[in-house]
């Protein structure tokens, strides 16, 4: 799995997002948990975020990235589909090492602290928050 070209890749298709980390290692398929771009997630949602969990829940939203997902995917082989994905409401922490010095997301440390988060993605059926890649874009 290509970490960063999927990432980037993701961010390129849902301008709505700010960062990402990719999820996917001994699971059985690839995912994502994101934050939210606040500048330019505020077209699809005309409102605040709900948040859910932990995560952001916003029914627009989520078509809007379950699109953005299918036509990520569309270009994209096997191996670089990313299946599923949530939106995180709460921001990077720096003092538990989620942001390093030079002020990138420590890909490791989120995936750590955020392992509940991770399990959702997994979870059958998905819960709220929990995108999953529109067949139809």
């Amino acid at each position: 799995m290509r970490v960063g070209a999927l990432r980037t890749g993701l961010l390129s298709c849902a301008p709505v997002l700010s960062d990402a980390v990719i999820t996917g290692e001994e699971r059985p398929f690839v995912g994502a948990l994101a934050w939210l771009n606040a500048a330019e997630a505020h077209t699809p949602l005309s409102e605040e975020p709900q948040q859910q969990g932990g995560l952001i829940v916003n029914e627009a939203l989520l078509e809007t990235l379950a699109q953005a997902l299918a036509g990520h995917n569309a270009d994209e082989g096997s191996a670089a589909r990313i299946e599923r994905m949530a939106v995180m409401a709460r921001p990077p922490d720096l003092d538990a090492g989620e942001i390093t010095d030079k002020g990138y997301i420590n890909q490791r440390h989120v995936l750590a602290n955020r392992s509940a988060l991770v399990g959702l993605l997994n979870t059958d059926p998905p819960p709220p928050g929990v995108v999953i890649a529109s067949r139809s874009a």
